[in-house]
């Protein structure tokens, strides 16, 4: 390999690392930090693991749960496939689905991003936001919506508290809309079904 290739992949490599911790300091710390004021105590993560050819990770959720909340899962789009081709999302993103099944399980976001398993969807354009039910052994409601990962950029989220601003504009408070509107009581079915 010439050096300059070298240079360039040990690079390349460093920088991948760096936004992967990125999303975790973001994901993990920030936004756990702030749906802790909504309720949310507890968290959990991952991520696909390929066991037979080594490849970057596709997308990164973490679970949010609370004593009778609905589930919150925040995963991070890291590809250019999307399921549904009626939703023209630009990815990276933020997914942020909030849904009704009480068991821990990525499958509700695994199925919106891929799009299987889907009853019923609707959206109101561009992703933003959008609704619907997954038929499995017991149908899943679930709201979502969108968050583009520049809106997380270095001149946004110079400090944490800068960041907690973001995470409060684009997350917390379309998240609160989507609880008071369609799980306004903790553990309760959504009101309009999808």
């Amino acid at each position: 390999m010439e050096t300059e290739t070298a240079e360039n992949f040990f690079a390349n490599l460093e920088w991948f690392a760096r936004f992967f911790q990125d999303i975790k300091w973001l994901l993990r710390e920030r936004v756990k930090e702030s749906l802790k004021k909504e309720g949310y105590t507890g968290d959990w993560s991952g991520y696909p693991k390929e066991m037979r050819d080594p490849t970057m990770p596709t997308h990164y959720t973490v679970t949010f749960e609370g004593s009778g909340r609905p589930r919150v899962q925040v995963t991070a789009l890291l590809r250019r496939e999307w399921g549904n081709e009626d939703i023209p999302v630009q990815e990276p993103m933020l997914m942020v689905v909030v849904h009704d099944l009480k068991r821990e399980d990525f499958g509700v976001s695994d199925s919106i991003r891929d799009y299987t398993y889907i009853k019923e969807f609707k959206s109101e354009g561009a992703g933003l936001p959008f609704a619907g039910i997954l038929d499995w052994k017991e149908p899943v409601g679930f709201h979502g919506f969108f968050v583009p990962l520049d809106a997380f950029n270095d001149k946004n989220c110079q400090d944490e508290l800068a960041a907690d601003r973001v995470i409060q504009e684009k997350i917390v408070v379309p998240l609160r809309a989507i609880l008071d509107e369609h799980f306004s009581k903790p553990g309760k079915k959504p009101k309009t079904g999808a």
